[in-house]
């Protein structure tokens, strides 16, 4: 009887000191995890690129940092529950460049090593990776920021990072969702696109804008459009269709959009817009 009492208590013992034990290592690694958790709280574009810059990838060793201001690099990307995307200028950018001989191209392979890394970083930050768009992109979004990568393989070596926050991506899609009811309200139909972008010149209240839709895969069914619109005091109107003209500094239009240009409302701004220089 002694012996079954003795082995009962040690039994005891056993399963309060195991309960002891799970309670302890449990509760300091589920602590110790909550506090290793990713920080959720929002980014500056610009502090991502300074945290990069300080981070001192190994994989960028053989690379010299170049001078790079951000409005230099553009994003193309798209927000969740859109079917195209939008270029902006990004907040902030760090170029890398291959030191030696200028020429030496590189395989896309061999970056490997510094996307590898570049991702870590990234998603350290708390970042989530996007689906590239492009075998030399990479694209991370989140904490109210989106930042892209670009390895270039041609003539020098170089990547490319540049971030911007979601607000400009935002306020991007309502200029041009501003700009596509405005020339829908025409009753004309607007071309398939995937990619939006706008260049604009503003002077005192009077603006314009030339509105470019591209397609992924342009044809001759579709090689994309060009709608220039103006503005005054923010009330916009289409002004005339540029799509058959051959680049902007040199746009082919017809009679009528040139009376249109050169109306004396809009101040010489689409003039200077289309063309870089006033109008005698």
């Amino acid at each position: 009887m002694k012996k079954k009492i003795l082995i009962g208590i040690i039994s005891a013992g056993i399963l309060i000191i195991s309960a002891f034990g799970a309670y302890f290592l449990f509760g300091h690694f589920g602590q110790r995890a909550d506090r290793e958790e990713l920080d959720t709280t929002p980014l500056m574009a610009t502090s991502v690129i300074e945290m990069l810059e300080s981070s001192e990838l190994a994989g960028l060793e053989g690379y010299d940092r170049q001078e790079a201001s951000g409005d230099s690099f553009g994003i193309v990307a798209a927000t969740q529950g859109r079917d195209y995307r939008v270029s902006v200028a990004a907040d902030d950018a760090a170029l890398y460049q291959k030191s030696g001989d200028p020429r030496q191209s590189i395989e896309l392979a061999e970056y490997a090593s510094v996307r590898q890394q570049t991702e870590g970083y990234f998603i350290g930050q708390g970042l989530d990776k996007l689906s590239s768009s492009s075998d030399a992109t990479d694209q991370y979004a989140g904490r109210g920021v989106i930042c892209q990568a670009n390895f270039v393989t041609s003539g020098v070596a170089t990547v490319v990072y540049a971030c911007s926050d979601e607000a400009a991506l935002s306020a991007e899609y309502d200029q041009i969702e501003q700009l596509l009811n405005t020339y829908k309200e025409t009753g004309a139909q607007v071309v398939d696109f995937d990619v939006a972008s706008r260049t604009s010149l503003q002077r005192d209240d009077i603006e314009g804008v030339v509105l470019h839709l591209s397609p992924d895969r342009a044809d001759e069914q579709n090689k994309g459009a060009q709608y220039l619109f103006g503005a005054i005091n923010g009330d916009w109107e289409f002004v005339a269709d540029l799509t058959n003209g051959t680049s902007l500094g040199k746009v082919n239009t017809t009679p009528e959009a040139e009376v249109k240009i050169a109306d004396p409302k809009w101040d010489n701004v689409l003039y200077e817009l289309l063309y870089g220089g006033g109008k005698e």
